[in-house]
């Protein structure tokens, strides 16, 4: 009982020292504090016990930051699990999530059974920790070296052996950064007219394709806001094939098993197994906006959108029209 008092009066300590700080948010070169973590799961659920940084000082630290409702992430913990294994004396991965106590672990390792022999640490995700590394996309990776400083921040999907051998042998890697645009607006025009003598119209409608938008992940359809005379349709960081799903019922996306895929390069459609998440969204997904006026109905916007975003994919090479396959709708081709 002393023992278990002892614990909890060292965990508010820890969590005292940080709470008067203001915490930066740090970037890669950046000295990380010596940040505490309330540790719900540690290989078995029981009592919360804390832990800091400068425990594992001299070791590669990774935190992962995930979510409950983050599928992806969760099915990374399992593999994620056996490289801490193997790296045991060089490497500590601390877990970061959205759980309140101990009871929402529990519900989530029974929901998902490939988490049972996870023994991988859990953390609450604190408000120091969403200050240091703010990110507004799950995954979220923060690669620490043994001299406490920030090497690299990324997805999960960059946690492979080989890269976790790169980071050990090199004192910096020249890895992509992921960073996210905080506060991003879906709702607001995507373009805008600037200059120091140019006057803004008096109404501003228009469609547009782009590349990727790094760092966003804003909801998908269209948003009207109060008072406004735009209504605002955007589809954010998608690919073709999600393109030609959405052409084809006035943005709604259609089941992709519709549609027959007769083109040279698949991989402009569908992303290869053996590519890297984030360098095939990187030259193959599109963002698409389109602002119209606010009294436009929903079916008018529908009508639009299929219209517009077949014209769109034209424009890159591409034509969608119905199939004659049989268990097939529709035939994408390369124009």
């Amino acid at each position: 009982m002393k023992k278990a008092l002892i614990g909890v009066v060292a965990m508010l300590c820890l969590w005292s020292k940080g709470q008067g700080q203001e915490i930066k948010a740090l970037g890669v070169g950046d000295k990380v504090p010596d940040m505490a973590f309330r540790i719900l799961n540690n290989g078995e659920i029981g009592d919360p016990e804390a832990i800091t940084l400068s425990q594992y000082r001299g070791k590669l630290v990774i935190l992962d930051f995930w979510g409950r409702y983050c599928s992806p992430c969760i099915k990374a913990l399992p593999a994620i699990d056996s490289l801490q294994k193997v790296f045991k004396d060089q490497v500590k991965v601390i877990t970061i999530a959205d759980f309140k106590n101990t009871d929402e672990v529990a519900k989530a390792w029974q929901k998902f059974p490939a988490l049972k022999n996870i023994r991988l640490p859990v953390a609450i995700r604190q408000p120091e920790h969403a200050a240091a590394f703010p990110h507004k996309i799950i995954s979220h990776v923060v690669w620490i070296g043994g001299n406490g400083k920030v090497k690299a921040i990324t997805g999960t999907e960059r946690i492979t052996a080989r890269n976790i051998e790169e980071m050990l042998s090199k004192e910096t890697v020249s890895w992509p950064v992921k960073k996210d645009v905080p506060g991003f607006d879906a709702s607001l025009p995507l373009l805008s007219l600037s200059g120091d003598h140019l006057e803004k119209p008096a109404f501003l409608f228009y469609s547009t394709l782009t590349g990727r938008l790094k760092g966003i992940s804003p909801p998908n359809g269209t948003l009207r806001q109060p008072e406004s005379p735009y209504c605002t349709t955007g589809f954010f960081n998608l690919s073709l094939l999600h393109l030609c799903q959405l052409a084809m019922n006035g943005g709604i996306l259609l089941n992709k098993e519709d549609f027959e895929l007769n083109v040279s390069d698949s991989s402009r459609f569908i992303k290869p197994a053996e590519t890297l998440n984030e360098e095939w969204t990187e030259a193959h997904t599109y963002c698409y906006s389109l602002l119209l006026p606010a009294h436009y109905t929903k079916e008018q916007i529908a009508a639009f959108v299929s219209t517009d975003l077949l014209r769109w994919l034209q424009v890159l090479g591409i034509k969608v029209e119905s199939s004659s396959k049989k268990g097939k709708k529709y035939l994408i081709t390369t124009i």
